[in-house]
């Protein structure tokens, strides 16, 4: 059972994560609706088992990411209120999300900007000067992306960040894993992988 403390320990900084433009999809739960009073159950992401494992999918956003064993869908509205995708492990602490706008819907021209942009919005809501790393990610699912190592603290709990700006045909996507400070590093492939399984459906 998801520990509520937990999750709005790590919630927190999830929240943090804004659009360009304030316009995104709004996202639910696994196999069932996020809520009862959900109008438009094809945006609500779902878990599929299939020949290549479990994969989580927005079949209105027509997306997904394979998910490793111990994960599951978060409660809806727990990392983000409007994420496309959104995912944890609580046993590690590890979480994950995938936000989506229209590229002609934000003011920034290229990759690097929005994905400059985004992550200086993430940056400004921690309680120090973000550390920032690029990483040698340039591509996932043969998209063009950018991804960054972004370590700061919020609300006194220190936090690392994959933060990943992908560009797929007309839309751009933050697609972000996250963990606590000291797990990062026995974390980090496995929210690697995650990242790098997200593509297009």
């Amino acid at each position: 059972m998801v520990t509520r403390n937990l999750l709005q320990k790590f919630a927190l900084p999830a929240l943090l994560l804004l659009s360009l433009t304030g316009c995104f999809n709004l996202a639910g739960d696994i196999d069932q609706p996020a809520s009862e009073n959900s109008e438009n159950n094809d945006a609500q992401p779902r878990v599929r088992n299939t020949l290549r494992g479990r994969s989580l999918e927005n079949s209105q956003e027509q997306i997904r990411v394979r998910l490793p064993r111990g994960w599951e869908i978060a409660p809806a509205n727990a990392l983000h209120d409007n994420a496309d995708l959104y995912a944890y492990n609580e046993d590690q602490e590890m979480y994950f999300l995938v936000i989506g706008e229209e590229v002609n819907a934000v003011s920034y021209n290229s990759l690097q900007d929005n994905s400059q942009e985004y992550r200086r919005l993430l940056a400004s809501q921690f309680d120090d000067t973000a550390q920032e790393e690029v990483t040698q990610l340039n591509s996932v699912a043969g998209n063009p992306a950018s991804q960054y190592l972004v370590r700061g603290r919020v609300q006194g709990t220190p936090v690392a960040y994959l933060h990943t700006t992908v560009q797929a045909d007309n839309r751009y996507y933050q697609v972000v894993a996250w963990t606590s400070e000291e797990r990062y590093n026995e974390n980090r492939d496995e929210l690697q992988s995650i990242i790098s399984s997200f593509e297009q459906i």
